[in-house]
């Protein structure tokens, strides 16, 4: 509360944009007779408010998470009396029939509840989080990774048990058991009870593990049990903020953002799929150095990318992540 407090006392003139989108809300909702467009609108114009807070003035503290900006920005609105659930859609119907997943009503809210409770909030993480699961889901397909002879989650060393669970896959006994007593709040001798804890996770809670996954400190790039350094000790969720914000503040045209958010997703697909580049090369991408992805040989595993004369192996499945990450940028404001 100290921080949102010392905002509150400190940004009057992040204060007075709020008041501007309040108007501006307003006449979006005067002149719209669908309220899905009034609130994606509305959505949009909120949520860009959250750079110029981290923008804010030197001697502030802008070392804020994206769930403390979006519970900031709530309880501002609570204080003026005025009555919007900025982020009750994060995700739609339209946006899963789009990818061709299909879900029920009940589904679909309980996503948004638990983004919601997770704080994965931004537009572009929660556009990446779903590319994301689509993919390794086979869009809502397989909650449980396959198991049979050649499968992925046997040439990783991964047992029946411990292979990758819920719509972000999540694997090893560790994470299993981490999100199961830290997360879910499981007594340790009743989650190291459960045999099958892949099964487990996928059938339960199949987005309450992928929220972990995201949210979780360090916990997709840097498990005790893989020791992935790229992002360091901070979440998916929140790097994806940072890059973002960045690449808003380092770019020159509409054109060159979206090729940084291009680069973003790519180097997160990569994390998330266990690196196959350097991390050089990584920082290369983030940094905006022209990159591309071929297919000479045709074949669905094919794909490489070329950035700076270097060929190497893009991610696995990337037709699928790319083309999930393309069909839903219609869908949430930048």
């Amino acid at each position: 509360m100290q921080n949102y407090e010392r905002l509150l006392e400190t940004n009057n003139s992040a204060l007075q944009r709020w008041e501007q989108r309040v108007e501006e809300y307003n006449e979006i909702e005067q002149r719209s007779r669908n309220f899905y467009t009034a609130s994606k609108e509305w959505r949009q114009i909120a949520r860009s408010g959250i750079e110029p807070i981290r923008r804010a003035s030197g001697n502030l503290d802008t070392s804020f998470s994206s769930s403390e900006l979006a519970a900031w920005r709530n309880a501002m609105f609570e204080v003026k009396g005025i009555e919007v659930e900025l982020d009750e859609s994060l995700v739609t119907m339209e946006m899963f029939d789009t990818l061709g997943w299909q879900i029920s009503n009940e589904e679909l809210a309980h996503i948004n509840d638990v983004l919601n409770e997770a704080g994965i909030t931004d537009p572009m993480s929660v556009l990446i989080f779903l590319a994301s699961a689509a993919h390794e889901t086979g869009n809502g397909i397989f909650m449980v990774e396959a198991y049979g002879n050649g499968s992925l989650a046997r040439a990783g060393g991964y047992t029946y048990n411990t292979r990758g669970a819920g719509a972000m896959q999540l694997t090893h006994a560790s994470a299993h058991q981490t999100f199961l007593q830290l997360f879910m709040g499981y007594e340790a001798s009743v989650a190291q009870g459960i045999g099958n804890t892949a099964q487990y996770i996928a059938d339960n809670y199949p987005w309450e593990s992928a929220a972990f996954f995201w949210t979780w400190n360090g916990g997709s790039i840097e498990r005790p049990t893989d020791g992935r350094p790229f992002l360091g000790r901070t979440t998916i969720n929140d790097w994806i903020t940072t890059q973002v914000v960045s690449a808003r503040e380092t770019t020159n045209s509409q054109e060159e953002l979206e090729e940084r958010l291009e680069g973003i997703f790519l180097v997160l697909q990569y994390s998330i799929n266990g690196f196959t580049i350097p991390f050089s090369t990584a920082n290369r991408i983030l940094a905006g150095d022209s990159w591309s992805i071929t297919n000479p040989s045709g074949s669905s595993t094919g794909y490489r990318l070329q950035i700076n004369g270097d060929d190497l192996r893009a991610p696995n499945g990337w037709a699928h992540r790319m083309q999930s990450f393309d069909y839903l940028r219609e869908f949430i404001g930048r």
